[in-house]
């Protein structure tokens, strides 16, 4: 079973992870907001994080539900029609020896469930629970979860064949998200405006939706001075590898000058421009 639950994450977390970088180098105001409040909650020295500090990070969790929303790691959901089924509204019935397909995607940018839907907007979840406003919740065993069968967010589908690694997707995503926000800042190339298409050509390997792999972004260094920055990098596979590199570096390597160890690992060139955090380099993904 823990087999199967963590192949299972491992494209639908990938993709999720890139568009949400992808989404907040679009809104760099959002980085400083997820930094806040870590530092809001855990102080200015942000101690390793624990399985309960996540509960105190809303704003990271409403990143990753709203991330999922417009972009949903699934693409369809297929079920089979056990009893014949009238479709609401109309006199059409469906037969019991059909298979119906949804689109959770198609409720999620629906303007019926989201006001401006296709706007990624994490702050549409402070207000009230989304899904529990449509939805009653219950526990299948794996944690409390929406039943999923009225609401319109439909990430990790709905019943009881819903996704049982939901629980385990919100925490990875919500560690990876905070190790990031901590390390680095977002930003789009000064070329680029947006976010880049998906590439539903992926689909033949994996079932989540794939920016696609010729985008870029800028990430930067929150923690060190001065301004470093790399070469431009192509989302795909190779950018988690570059900033886990990034981070184990970060942590084992001791300089009295960082940039100069910097440099000479990763041939970085140096900006003099200081960061509104304690400074940042540069990275295009």
């Amino acid at each position: 079973m823990m087999i199967t639950l963590l192949m299972a994450g491992q494209h639908s977390s990938s993709s999720a992870s890139s568009w949400i970088m992808l989404r907040l180098a679009t809104e760099p105001r959002i980085v400083e907001e997820l930094f806040d409040e870590q530092v809001h909650a855990f102080g200015h020295n942000l101690p390793p994080l624990q399985y309960k500090d996540l509960d105190e990070l809303p704003l990271h969790q409403n990143v990753i539900k709203e991330t999922l929303r417009v972009h949903s790691s699934i693409h369809s959901i297929m079920r089979k029609v056990k009893n014949p089924l009238q479709v609401p509204g109309t006199q059409f019935i469906v037969p019991d020896t059909h298979v119906l397909l949804a689109s959770p995607v198609m409720t999620a940018l629906s303007e019926q469930y989201f006001p401006d839907a296709r706007r990624w907007n994490p702050h549409r979840w402070d207000d009230e629970q989304e899904e529990e406003r449509y939805d009653e919740m219950i526990d299948y065993g794996y944690g409390s979860v929406s039943k999923g069968t009225k609401s319109p967010y439909l990430p990790f589908g709905a019943g009881r064949h819903r996704c049982i690694g939901e629980k385990f997707a919100y925490l990875n995503l919500g560690v990876i998200l905070a190790t990031l926000v901590r390390n680095f800042k977002f930003y789009n190339p000064e070329d680029r405006n947006g976010i880049p298409d998906t590439d539903y050509a992926v689909s033949g390997h994996s079932l989540s939706p794939f920016p696609k792999f010729h985008s870029r972004l800028t990430v930067c260094d929150s923690l060190y001075s001065p301004v470093l920055c790399s070469p431009p990098w192509s989302v795909g596979k190779d950018v988690f590898r570059k900033i886990i590199r990034r981070l184990r570096y970060m942590h084992a390597v001791q300089c009295s000058e960082f940039a100069s160890c910097f440099q000479a690992s990763y041939r970085f060139a140096t900006q003099g421009k200081q960061s509104f955090r304690s400074t940042s380099y540069k990275m295009v993904l």
